[in-house]
């Protein structure tokens, strides 16, 4: 009985169904429904190995900055790991970003990978933004969610890929720089052949 309750109180499914009533009628700056954003931050997570407790946590990370969610509401229905995951994730309303990243996120090991990707799709979003004309928007947001990178990852590109962060993605882009999957770590630094 323990067991299926744990499971439950843990399910992707509960995580996703959560979300999306949370978000519903949202948007993102670009105008597009807001819960696509969790979604493909845990599919990121998900694509990266990343474990179940921390895809849970990637569809639930901004629910508690951005809705009417709580912290103690999550305790009553995820595990602890979740929830301390989504709070290191949670952005308190007058903390500066770099003070976030490096006082909250970075003291929550299991958080690091969720935020890598939800810098990412971030990221990602940018071009949309320069299409619609936001271009004060998208050169704030860029550099802003340029230095989460450089925050979160550091500049050792050496240990990033020893640790499996950037190498496990098919091909990406670190700090201007190309790396591919598999690449020796001297390629990143130098770029491809």
């Amino acid at each position: 009985m323990f067991v299926s309750t744990v499971l439950n109180m843990n399910s992707l499914e509960n995580a996703i169904a959560l979300a999306t009533r949370v978000h519903t009628g949202q948007t993102d700056k670009a105008g597009e429904t807001y819960i696509l954003h969790p979604l493909r931050v845990m599919l990121k997570v998900h694509a990266l190995n990343g474990t179940l407790e921390q895809q849970i946590a990637a569809v639930l990370h901004d629910t508690v900055e951005d809705t009417n969610v709580t912290l103690k509401s999550f305790s009553r229905k995820f595990s602890w790991d979740i929830v301390e995951m989504v709070d290191a994730l949670t952005r308190p309303l007058n903390m500066p970003y770099e003070d976030y990243i490096t006082q909250k996120v970075l003291k929550c090991s299991s958080a690091r990978l969720i935020k890598w990707a939800d810098l990412q799709d971030n990221l990602s979003r940018i071009p949309k933004l320069r299409l619609l004309g936001l271009n004060e928007d998208a050169d704030r947001l860029s550099k802003k969610y340029h230095r989460g990178l450089e925050l979160l990852l550091g500049n050792d590109l050496e240990r990033i890929i020893e640790t499996n962060v950037v190498d496990q993605i098919s091909c990406g882009w670190y700090g201007g720089t190309f790396i591919e999957l598999g690449a020796p770590a001297s390629a990143a630094l130098t770029g491809p052949s």
